[in-house]
């Protein structure tokens, strides 16, 4: 509707062109209620046009009090009350009762309620009556208490603009309040509802007490809290207010029967979904159970609008905790999100997903990996989307989702459809699925050749680059070799895909056939078979490292070294000692193969070994430092894992005949290979980023010469496609010193900030009023409880012995033997396995490539256990089952 070009006197319901500005606060948001089609009572209201048009030529005092009396005996403009009774005939029957409201334009807003600081008039009769009731309205605007509260919350005392609304007053048999948040606990998730019999006056006036009903909002799940209620507010003459007793059988007895409170949480939710914030809503039930919303505002003091603002995200950290870990600057991200990209449009491919879709569905590929506050989260909502492209999914969508891993909160509601018709479930999504399965059947069938050849490519690259002297290459060059080495190895990440997918499943089929054909009841049988794979790439870097240890342990001069010096007094020794000059020799060759290794080797800003070969000493002065040296003789070691492997063997196919004896071997070897071949491409992606790591820091040596940044390592507070498109002339802003300093004041405040949760959801926009916390913790049981904590085995063993908690592998060189506890690993915590009796994981998974260095070393482990790093104290002993998973509290 236009707006007049005079804005009326009075606006009514059907007046579309009306704003806040007009009505006010209360006014406005009645007038969106009754849009939005809630049950509102039939009303009008004056506007703030004809609050000023009453003052027009009177002269406001400064003095508050002579203001308010000097409203109070206002004349109102005879066409002024014309247009108030024209409104009310068209509106309203001539004696219908009825509430006169304030409606300020700065009241009922986001910043500011004005809670029960202006004139609320109820029982009003008769037009005369109303007119009074606007004038104690108008003035309550000039009440000491609403001046007040303007200046405590630095709102203008002068230009008050208050609009009225006149509303019909329903006799309320129940009435009450609804926050749609939970405005103590600030929980956007659950319904707050407080009611009393009579009108709402006795709640938010009198403060009396009232019934409350905490409704979930997921499935509307009520809790309840009687109150006694002992009396009740109603309308009495000239528009005061009478109590009356409650009947002594309804004092203590709900006020709200069950449906009428599940019909006001799904009225405020649409309430809410249409504000898209959090809402108050004062409510009133009649004589015959009709609900009406009486007003509604916004919740002024939560720090988020949670599902009211919409776009519903799931973020997830478990999925990089393990190799990014902590605070990651934007470079790192910035290189993860293209890779991680590119690995989505591969496993496009994989799926068969129609390259159309891909296309169509482009935003859903390019927004898996989100960057909050420094750390790396999968959108897990994305994942379904993504899932549902794959062809024939819909033939049976709930088990192919649960089969990759979608759980019920990450399904997206937008997009979730009903199954398909028989017709189409038989003749179009069978077909279309067995043409995937067939597919991924012919994948399978070639995975070790295509898996050797992309070890191949990836050699032949890296040996091309390594004899090349970055330095003394120019920028644009420098981001050719990126691009070559992202179009030669990152593309061809189908082939790892596929290899992951092919442990998976083969991985659940043993396990199943461990159970159902060996009779293995504890679940520990897959994981002894699997066990001290000495042929593994995962477990070579620290075999060697171990082999150093062995080295220095031999030599009583090497031994005396370790056991009184530090790590960087040892370095000093080796470097320049003759007598240390094979050990020397021995690190350096380790340097040269694995100078990527270190605590946060994912990380292009990390320091490596190869950086500080100081902390790969710390790393075999902590071996050295653990009192069974046993554990530094490695024949001995592989032979017993050899030993534990084979007698599993023997276990599990010792009970079985053919034709189940021959699959389960195939089945066990097939296994076997999907396992070592992941952690050989594992190891050819760290050397990767080893290799990222040394062009861009030699880029970012490029660009401090020029003066671009202050210093090389500035690079890693800008993104790799900042970067390229100012070598390139793309770039939004010259000014990359600019961008630096403003990232660094960033992550700063993210490192004082603490530590988010790993998973969360988020509403509206993304960076603003979210709190990234977890709805609920799961409960976490009692250790010293029988049973007590349980969480997965991935390697049998049972191991009593004292705790070290350790929330970071760096500085925790004086393990001697501990049951090592950790929030989760990554690749940085695997040195220090040959000093830790046992493994304990408040998260992570059996198949994680620490889980893997742990069971081929014989490290009793135990995954997924909650709650952890915060129950436990470095000192207690506890007891843990590796085969079992449990783990309980000794003292």
């Amino acid at each position: 509707m236009r707006r007049p070009l005079h804005t009326p006197w009075v606006c009514t319901a059907a007046d579309a062109w009306a704003t806040a500005a007009d009505l006010g606060g209360k006014g406005y948001n009645l007038l969106r209620l009754s849009r939005s089609g809630q049950p509102v009572p039939p009303w009008y209201a004056l506007t703030t046009a004809a609050f000023s048009r009453a003052l027009a030529d009177r002269e406001i005092p400064a003095v508050a009090a002579e203001t308010r009396e000097r409203i109070l005996g206002l004349a109102l403009p005879g066409e002024m009350v014309e247009a108030i009774a024209r409104a009310h005939a068209a509106c309203l029957p001539e004696d219908a009762e009825v509430a006169v409201r304030s409606s300020a334009a700065d009241e009922d807003g986001s910043g500011a309620s004005f809670a029960g600081l202006h004139e609320t008039v109820l029982g009003v009769r008769g037009l005369e009556e109303i007119l009074a009731a606007v004038r104690r309205v108008w003035a309550s605007a000039w009440s000491e208490e609403a001046l007040a509260y303007r200046a405590a919350r630095g709102l203008p005392l002068n230009g008050i603009a208050m609009a009225v609304v006149v509303q019909r007053l329903v006799p309320a048999r129940v009435s009450g309040v609804m926050f749609t948040a939970n405005p103590v606990t600030g929980d956007v998730r659950q319904i707050v509802i407080s009611s009393l019999y009579g009108l709402g006056e006795g709640l938010v006036g009198e403060g009396w007490a009232a019934d409350r009903y905490m409704v979930d909002k997921a499935g509307l799940a009520v809790e309840t809290e009687l109150a006694c209620k002992r009396e009740a507010l109603e309308p009495g003459a000239g528009g005061a207010l009478r109590r009356t007793p409650v009947p002594p059988e309804l004092r203590d007895r709900s006020s709200l029967a069950p449906e009428q409170v599940a019909a006001l949480a799904r009225a405020g939710l649409a309430v809410e979904r249409s504000a898209g914030r959090p809402q108050d809503v004062e409510f009133a039930f009649d004589g015959a159970g009709r609900l009406f919303l009486l007003q509604s505002r916004p919740i002024t003091a939560l720090e988020d609008h949670g599902p009211a603002a919409g776009n519903r995200i799931v973020w997830s950290h478990d999925n990089w905790a393990e190799n990014y870990p902590g605070i990651t600057l934007p470079l790192t991200y910035s290189l993860t999100r293209r890779m991680d990209r590119i690995g989505y449009r591969c496993f496009a491919e994989m799926m068969r997903i129609d390259p159309r879709d891909v296309l169509l569905h482009q935003a859903v590929f390019d927004t898996f990996l989100g960057y909050i506050r420094g750390r790396l989260y999968t959108n897990r909502v994305n994942r379904h989307r993504l899932f549902r492209l794959i062809p024939g999914v819909g033939f049976h969508r709930r088990a192919l989702f649960g089969l990759l891993g979608v759980r019920a909160d990450e399904i997206d509601p937008a997009v979730a459809d009903s199954p398909p018709g028989s017709t189409r479930r038989w003749l179009v999504e069978l077909p279309a699925l067995l043409r995937v399965l067939g597919g991924l059947a012919l994948d399978f069938r070639r995975i070790r050749r295509d898996v050797d050849g992309l070890l191949a490519r990836a050699e032949a690259f890296h040996a091309r680059l390594s004899a090349l002297d970055f330095r003394a290459l120019a920028p644009h060059e420098l981001l050719a070799l990126y691009d070559e080495a992202e179009t030669r190895l990152v593309w061809k990440w189908k082939v790892p895909l596929l290899n992951a997918l092919f442990l998976r499943l083969s991985y659940v089929a043993l396990k199943r056939f461990c159970t159902s054909w060996c009779g293995d009841k504890t679940g520990s049988l897959q994981n002894e078979l699997l066990r001290g794979d000495e042929g593994s790439e995962s477990g070579r870097p620290l075999r060697e490292l171990l082999g150093l240890a062995g080295v220095a342990h031999r030599d009583p001069r090497l031994r005396e070294l370790f056991s009184v010096a530090t790590p960087e007094e040892i370095a000093g020794a080796i470097g320049t000692d003759p007598a240390f000059e094979g050990f020397a020799s021995e690190v350096e060759r380790y340097l040269d193969r694995y100078p990527f290794k270190g605590s946060e080797e994912m990380k292009l800003e990390s320091e490596t070994w190869g950086d500080r070969p100081d902390r790969l000493l710390a790393r075999v002065q902590g071996c050295l430092g653990q009192e069974d040296p046993r554990r530094l003789d490695l024949a001995a070691l592989a032979d017993g894992e050899r030993r534990a492997r084979e007698a599993a063997e023997e276990r599990a196919l010792g009970v079985l005949r053919f034709p189940r004896r021959q699959v389960f071997a195939r089945l066990l070897r097939t296994v076997r290979s999907q396992d070592r071949q992941r952690e050989e491409v594992k190891l050819m992606r760290l050397r990767l980023m080893g290799l990222f790591r040394e062009l861009l820091r030699a880029l970012g040596g490029r660009l401090a010469e020029e003066g671009v940044i202050r210093e090389p390592k500035d690079v890693f507070y800008l993104g790799i496609e900042e970067i390229a498109d100012y070598v390139r002339g793309q770039s939004l802003t010259a000014d990359l010193r600019g961008v630096v300093a403003m990232r660094r004041e960033e992550v700063e405040s993210w490192k004082r900030g603490g530590t988010d949760d790993d998973r969360f959801e988020t509403h509206g926009l993304v960076y603003h009023r979210n709190r990234y916390r977890a709805r609920l913790r799961e409960a976490e049981p009692d250790p010293a409880a029988p049973g007590g904590w349980r969480g997965t085995g991935c390697c049998h063993g049972q191991v009593t012995g004292t705790v070290k908690v350790l929330l970071e592998p760096d500085g925790a060189e004086s393990l001697k033997g501990e049951i090592l506890v950790v929030p989760r690993v990554h690749g940085g915590w695997i040195p220090l396995y040959p000093s830790i009796s046992g493994l304990l994981i408040e998260q992570g998974e059996i198949l994680s490539h620490c889980a893997t260095v742990a069971r081929e070393m014989g490290i009793p482990t135990i995954v997924g256990v909650p709650g952890l790093t915060r129950r436990l104290q470095s000192g207690q002993t506890v007891s843990m089952d590796g085969a079992a998973g449990t783990v309980t509290l000794v003292a």
